[in-house]
């Protein structure tokens, strides 16, 4: 099962986006560290939007503090509203797709001016 940390779903562009996912077989049992997992699962994260454009994302996986929970963490950069896609062996996660927005960020402007003289 997917969910959104904190259930938040409103981002800022260039900010992290982190999803909750609870690990379980295929009765619902748990498995965890705790348990003797040692690895985590690669899971694959992309979004789409109203246009049916994908964006895939690079994510980065850990263990969650809570036993049994990973964490997928991911940066949206594209503004606008999405659904964010789970999956796992070619199967989709419960609890996925799952709705975000994406609202601009702050934009620095680095300017430089570079005066040439005497170019031949």
């Amino acid at each position: 099962m997917v969910f959104w940390l904190n259930n938040t779903n409103r981002f800022i562009a260039g900010d992290q986006a982190i999803l909750r996912v609870l690990v379980m077989d295929s009765y619902k049992n748990n498995i965890s560290y705790v348990t003797g997992r040692k690895i985590l699962y690669q899971f694959n994260v992309f979004s789409s939007n109203s246009l049916n454009e994908v964006y895939i994302y690079k994510v980065n996986l850990s263990f969650d503090i809570i036993p049994g929970y990973e964490r997928i963490t991911f940066i949206p950069t594209r503004v606008g509203d999405f659904v964010v896609h789970v999956t796992y062996n070619d199967g989709e996660l419960q609890g996925s797709p799952l709705n975000f927005t994406v609202a601009p960020g702050t934009l620095f402007h680095l300017c430089f001016r570079l005066w040439f003289t005497n170019i031949i």
